[in-house]
């Protein structure tokens, strides 16, 4: 296992995958309870998760595009529509780029999604 080249980019990278998907949900539960008792409250959180998010993705955008892995030089946190490498599937239920962000958030080694080679974000 290497050491992966921009590890605090990809440490970045995984840290505002995961804020994405915490407003997310932030903002699905906003939905949900709107529809119980819409007030002036309510909108406010819906507003706010909805542009908080928004923010985080125009944030990760660059980040993610900002490293690429040292062997085959694709981008690990980016899927598209090939298939991932078998070395870099399903486990403990995420799978592709979700897989590799959630194992950078824990400080677990990954795989690259497009050429299986395993790394370190530390």
């Amino acid at each position: 296992m290497q050491s992966y080249p921009k590890s605090r980019l990809i440490r970045i990278d995984a840290w505002l995958a995961v804020l994405a998907w915490v407003l997310l949900l932030l903002f699905m539960t906003g939905v949900v309870l709107s529809w119980t008792s819409f007030e002036l409250q309510g909108k406010r959180v819906l507003a706010w998760a909805i542009g908080a998010l928004l923010l985080v993705v125009v944030l990760r955008l660059p980040v993610t595009l900002g490293h690429r892995c040292p062997v085959c030089q694709k981008r690990p946190t980016v899927q598209g529509f090939a298939p991932i490498h078998n070395l870099a599937k399903y486990d403990k239920g995420l799978d592709g780029w979700s897989r590799v962000v959630w194992n950078v958030f824990k400080n677990r080694p990954f795989r690259c999604i497009h050429c299986g080679e395993q790394f370190s974000a530390e």
